[in-house]
């Protein structure tokens, strides 16, 4: 049996359905019942019977910051997908930080162990990655934590220990360090109406930087791929295209029938956006200045080894912005 945590989230729903239509029994945990709601939605996204595969989760209620939870909701399970996480470039409630990223990881390492859990598959982040300033990063290098530039960082880097220690007490586990997943993330109300904004009048600037980026159904497929292979004790870096904000804004408008060349924003204008910003959230600004950096500098990944190791080919990532886009025009949601 599969247990998968952070299954309410983007990436975890995924993964779920995926497991479920290949016929797999899975146990999923959740913190609040109210979340639920937000893994059905997205299988609402992709299959017409949805309640059906929704109704064949196994649901645990369970906090990964307690030990005693995890442990309970362990019971019968045989492989791990670890997905929950904090996630945020802000760095408010670092408490929570510390409390979900790395407690939250060292218990599921911990019950994996006293378990004896088959395998274990660890969702790391880029974010634990030190950047090659000369060329494409890969995952050979962890961040130095006295130079991490947000809170979630420094905490992923830590959680990541926690794996690694796993590993060398006997744990047979596999980590991925995707790079930015593309993905329907845009659900709620506030989410629909910024999407709508932005598909009827198209973006209109860009800023300079570039990223890498992975499709969350390619991401699901590697992580299953690692699982069911001989693999152990590796992580890998998840990346299919290096972007340039530009390309991925045009790939936007084009897609939306916009036509639409975006201007750059220069660091001077963003400088002033952050300002107001500022002025206008009373100190607890949006832009800030990772912000900045993140939308300017250049983060440049490659997936050599994880090509090494699995077969499989990655979807362009103005496809998958071409699905994500058809179904929410299929769910009358543009």
């Amino acid at each position: 049996m599969i247990l998968v945590t952070g299954a309410t989230g983007i990436l975890g729903a995924h993964l779920l359905l995926n497991l479920l239509k290949l016929d797999q029994k899975v146990v999923a945990i959740y913190r609040n019942i109210s979340s639920i709601e937000k893994t059905k939605k997205i299988f609402s996204f992709y299959v017409s019977d949805y309640q059906f595969f929704f109704d064949k989760i196994i649901w645990r209620q369970a906090d990964i910051t307690n030990y005693f939870d995890v442990i309970e909701s362990f019971e019968g399970v045989d492989q791990i997908y670890h997905c929950a996480a904090h996630v945020s470039i802000q760095n408010h409630n670092k408490d929570r930080f510390y409390q979900t990223n790395v407690v939250g990881t060292a218990n599921i390492v911990n019950a994996s162990l006293e378990k004896n859990i088959h395998k274990l598959c660890y969702v790391s982040s880029i974010a634990t990655i030190s950047l090659n300033t000369t060329g494409l990063t890969s995952e050979e290098n962890f961040i130095n934590p006295e130079q991490a530039s947000t809170y979630y960082s420094l905490t992923k880097y830590y959680a990541e220990l926690e794996v690694w220690r796993g590993i060398k007490e006997g744990l047979n586990a596999v980590i991925v360090n995707p790079s930015v997943i593309v993905a329907p993330y845009l659900l709620n109300s506030n989410g629909i109406r910024f999407l709508k904004y932005f598909y009827k009048r198209g973006i209109k600037h860009h800023t300079c930087g570039k990223k890498g980026y992975i499709s969350v159904y390619d991401l699901v497929e590697v992580m299953q791929k690692l699982m069911d292979s001989n693999i152990s004790d590796e992580r890998f870096l998840v990346s299919s295209e290096n972007l340039s904000f530009k390309t991925l804004f045009f790939y936007f408008n084009k897609i939306t029938k916009k036509k639409i060349k975006s201007k750059k924003l220069s660091v001077s204008m963003l400088n002033f956006l952050r300002y107001l910003n500022i002025l206008f959230t009373f100190g607890k600004p949006i832009i800030n200045k990772v912000l900045i950096s993140y939308a300017i500098n250049d983060e440049l990944y490659t997936s050599k080894k994880l090509f090494s190791k699995i077969s499989i080919d990655f979807e362009p990532i103005e496809k998958t912005m071409n699905k994500i886009l058809a179904l929410y025009k299929q769910k009358y949601l543009l």
